[in-house]
C-alpha cells in the first residue's frame, strides 16, 4: 500500500480492512489483513488497475533492478 501512495494515489477511505485510493479518475480498493501477504488475484488486479509495468515496479522498489 505504501507503493500505491508513493506512486501518487490518494487514500480516500480506510475502513476496517479495506482501503480505497484514487488517481486520475481511477480508483482501486485494497483488502488487507495485517501480517498476511496479498493473494495472487489481488496483486494481478492491482497491476492491471494501476497500469504498472516492470519499470514502474523497479522505480517503486517492488522488484530488484
Amino acid at each position: 500500500m505504501r507503493a500505491v501512495e508513493k506512486d501518487g494515489w490518494t487514500r480516500v477511505v480506510r475502513k476496517n480492512n479495506t482501503a480505497r485510493y484514487e488517481k486520475d479518475g481511477k480508483d482501486i480498493v485494497i483488502h488487507f489483513h495485517p501480517g498476511k501477504t496479498f493473494g495472487e488475484d489481488l496483486l494481478k488486479g492491482l497491476l492491471e488497475r494501476t497500469g504498472w509495468n516492470n519499470e514502474d515496479l523497479k522505480r517503486l522498489k517492488l522488484i530488484k533492478r
